[in-house]
Parts: C-alpha cells; structure tokens; sequence
C-alpha cells in the first residue's frame, strides 16, 4: 500500500513540474490535479453463482476510507483514481453438504491430509451459515463528469472500475460438529467465531464502479462533495472447487472426499462524504 501511494505521489510530482515547465504557470497543478480525502458507509452482501447450494442470507454494514486524486482531462471530465480500505462482508445460507475441518490449531486443513475424522488431531464441521468480514486495499480507476459550477454545485456521474486485494477474512459459521478433537458430537449445533477461511481464496478482485454525487465549493480550489456508488464484483471471492472443503464419504471411520463448491461475489452500495483540495 505504501508503495503504491508513493508511486501516486511522485507520478503526479513529475506531472506538475513538466505541466509549469512548458506553460509557464506556477499554479498548473492546482489546475489540474485534486487531492482529497473520503470516508464511507457501505452496506454490503454475498452472491451465489449457484443458489441450489449457496443463498444470500443477509448484509454486512461496512465502512471505508481513502486518498483521492482528480486528473482533469478537460472542463467536464476527469480520471478519477486513489487508494483507500475497504471493511465489508455479508452472509450466505449452505443448502448442500459441505464439511471442512480444523487442526489443533484452529485452522482449517486439506482434506486428504487427513487420514480419518476421529483423529484427535482434528475436528469436523458441518457448515450450515457463515457471517463473512473481509479487509481490502483498494484503487479505483474511473471517468468522472462534471457538469459546470451552478451556484457553487457541481453534479457528477462516475463510471469504471475498482480493483482490490484481499488483506484480511474472518468468519462467524453456524455449524453441526461432527467430530472435536476426535470425541464424536452427533452433529451438535454450535456457532464458532473468528473463523479464518482464508484457504482457497482468491486474493484479487475486480469490479464494477459506478455511482453519481453533487460537490459544493468551499473556497478556492476546495470542495466538499457526497456521492453514493453501486460497486459489483466479477470474481468469485473463493477457488470455485477447493479441498479445503469437501463433502463426506460413507465409510468406517468415515472420510472427507470430493471438493466441495464455495461461491462469493462481493456487492455493495458505497456512501461517500469528502473534501477535495
């Protein structure tokens, strides 16, 4: 994160002086390049590219902050870009078998690399819901249009894209324990908090950005705006099949067989408030 707001920083420096080198202006950047802050409040949920097994069960209020910087392209539009964090989640019923287990660690394992569920090493759940939290750094690359200054108001469209990296998951799952520690529980149901599934995980996501927001001048070159923006994940937050989870396979003692299919796509509605310099 550091060294891509650092890039940022000395792009935009190198830009300034060439852009008051050749025409001959002291004030160029301020002219073309905003800096800002934001914060946010984003509700957020999950999505199922298969809701035969996996539903959305409910959102996740989330927040988010960040650095922004407007590159003007001309009186109406600009390149609107930055780097922030995201905090969002969501929640997800399981209508199909999927079973994962945990070493004396509390981490969830591979399921080959277990030789048999009543194995003290390990213990087996059952998922039937999961609350999941995720942390994200994130850069938005979007065209942002302005209409002209009206009595102090700009009204804006933006469109684009958002590209982030998961930092962080944890998980609350409701689930039936098969077996703890090896000691057979008769699918008892219990809820376990501070869940890492962060196996089979893809770390990269992209989406959709875009929104619409009104900015009022404050004074000079600074404004303070608002705006709300529709952000949709195009991939899948999991490995669509990962061993880390399996489903169960009859036997005397019984085995975990089979990968088991995760889906999760990001959707949240992003409520920003700023000040742009």
């Amino acid at each position: 994160m550091k060294k891509i707001l650092l890039f940022l920083l000395g792009l935009v420096s190198i830009n300034d002086k060439y852009l008051a080198q050749s025409n001959g202006l002291a004030n160029s950047s301020l002219k073309n390049y905003r800096f800002g802050l934001r914060i946010a409040g984003q509700p957020s949920w999950l999505r199922s590219n298969d809701e035969k097994r996996v539903e959305p069960s409910g959102s996740v209020f989330g927040w988010g902050f960040g650095l922004t910087l407007d590159c003007k392209l001309n009186d109406v539009a600009s390149f609107a870009t930055g780097i922030g964090g995201d905090f969002e989640g969501g929640k997800q019923n399981f209508k199909d078998t999927i079973f994962y287990c945990t070493n004396i660690d509390d981490e969830i394992v591979k399921f080959e690399l277990v030789d048999s569920l009543t194995s003290k090493d390990y213990s087996t759940f059952m998922l039937l819901s999961r609350k999941l939290k995720t942390s994200a750094v994130t850069i938005p690359l979007t065209l942002k249009l302005s209409t002209k200054e009206i009595q102090g108001m700009r009204y804006f469209g933006q469109f684009g894209l958002n590209i982030s990296y998961f930092t962080k998951m944890r998980s609350t799952d409701e689930v039936k324990i098969v077996y703890n520690k090896g000691v057979d529980n008769g699918f008892r149901t219990e809820t376990i908090s501070d869940v890492n599934p962060y196996v089979g995980v893809i770390p990269i996501r992209l989406g959709l950005n875009a929104g619409a927001g009104v900015e009022y001048r404050l004074s000079g070159s600074t404004s303070a705006y608002a705006s709300v923006n529709y952000l949709h994940q195009f991939i899948n937050n999991f490995v669509e099949k990962t061993n880390h989870y399996a489903n169960l396979k009859s036997g005397t003692p019984p085995k975990l067989s089979d990968q088991a299919k995760m889906s999760a796509y990001g959707t949240c509605i992003q409520i920003n408030v700023g000040v742009l310099f």
